[in-house]
């Protein structure tokens, strides 16, 4: 009998030793990584001989009785029980196996982390909550998701969104774990990065959510994707004038841990949208106050304000911003300005800390002091406004 507890709790460390970027070919990260690959291919056997056993235990409850046609747990109740508790333990097991699969699957090979996290108190807002100076930013911005996503409705020129979830832990969930309740977890979260109008036909994000022309070309930016006044169900019938396609990549940037931007140009003019500016000249400097307005997890829009800037590095500021993968693309407003009402840019939300401290069965989020963890990484301005 294998040790299920022991195997979910390696499946899980190997699960966030994989995010860490990777190391060259001779220093002790790239031994570790190499070392964490051996375990994982270890796990996967001892898995693949779980199913077989629950396969051949699903065979022999079912086999007949030699002699009287009936199943052998009908001759034999006590078998019963230790079938039902071997085909319970497997089925654990694979349930176990298949998540794991499932978030590799996710982080793929990626070198660099594009995930993100709380800080200190959870300052995310939802658009029906912001003040109004926040909701004229949250305006500007569009949810990025996959063209064949949006599902046309018939006999409208509209269209639905699947209602996937983020995968968040429910309030019971999260208490028979020992964590706080997760906010927004009964959202609906299609979207996969986040962007901004920068032009009549311009949009804003991050270059890795836009790589190629063919990303480009399977991209649909959705404005107003929010939750306002009573309307739960924002992915439901949204009308083809907020839907724009990217036609090409006007420039882009992608550089390791340093700048991360794309500009990309869409079908037609994006009318009735505000427009948001870029900081002149120069650079912000550290402690400057910052709000950033994009689509955590694919969820509607969120409003993160009281985020600073930490420091400031060769391309892009280093900020505690709360944030998470989906927000990447995501405008970074200077928030004096915004309370001014000026919709000033300092730059791109691209990458930062891991999201979550539990990933299975359901997501728990991370939370690191105010100072703490390494801080979430926003482009600068100043590598892109002369595209504008």
């Amino acid at each position: 009998m294998y040790h299920l507890k022991f195997m979910a709790g390696t499946l899980a460390a190997c699960l966030l030793l994989t995010t860490a970027p990777s190391a060259a070919a001779d220093t002790p990260g790239a031994r570790l990584q190499r070392e964490i690959n051996a375990l994982i291919e270890a796990l996967r056997a001892q898995v693949s001989q779980l199913k077989a056993a629950n396969t051949a235990m699903r065979e022999q409850i079912a086999a007949p009785n030699p002699g009287s046609g009936q199943i052998m747990v009908a001759r034999a109740p006590q078998a019963d029980t230790r079938f039902k508790k071997l085909f319970d333990d497997t089925q654990v097991a694979t349930a176990i196996y298949d998540n794991f699969e499932e978030n590799l699957k996710r982080l793929g090979t990626a070198s660099v982390d594009y995930a993100k996290v709380i800080y200190a108190h959870d300052d995310r807002t939802n658009y029906r909550d912001a003040a109004s100076y926040e909701k004229s930013g949250a305006d500007a911005t569009a949810a990025l998701v996959k063209a064949d996503r949006l599902i046309k409705i018939a006999g409208r020129d509209a269209y639905n969104l699947p209602d996937r979830k983020a995968g968040l832990c429910r309030p019971r969930e999260a208490q028979r774990l020992g964590y706080q309740n997760e906010r927004f977890y009964d959202e609906p979260a299609p979207a996969h990065c986040s962007g901004f109008k920068v032009g009549e036909r311009l949009i804003a994000t991050a270059s890795h959510c836009i790589k190629t022309e063919t990303d480009c070309t399977n991209t649909r930016f959705v404005f107003g994707f929010r939750i306002d006044g009573d309307n739960l169900d924002p992915h439901l019938n949204i009308e083809a004038s907020r839907v724009f396609t990217c036609k090409k990549i006007v420039g882009h940037k992608l550089e390791g841990n340093g700048p991360d931007w794309s500009i990309v140009e869409v079908d037609r003019d994006m009318q009735n949208i505000p427009t948001v500016k870029m900081r002149p000249t120069g650079n912000a400097g550290t402690d400057v106050k910052l709000t950033v307005i994009g689509y955590p997890m694919g969820l509607p829009v969120k409003i993160a304000a009281n985020g600073v800037i930490r420091s400031v590095k060769n391309g892009y500021y280093v900020a505690n911003v709360d944030t998470y993968g989906g927000n990447s693309g995501s405008v970074v407003f200077n928030t004096e300005q915004l309370q001014q009402g000026n919709l000033l840019a300092e730059g791109i939300l691209v990458r930062g800390e891991n999201d979550f401290e539990v990933t299975t069965p359901c997501r728990i989020s991370k939370r690191c002091g105010v100072d703490g963890c390494r801080g979430e990484d926003i482009t600068m301005a100043s590598e892109f406004r002369d595209l504008l």
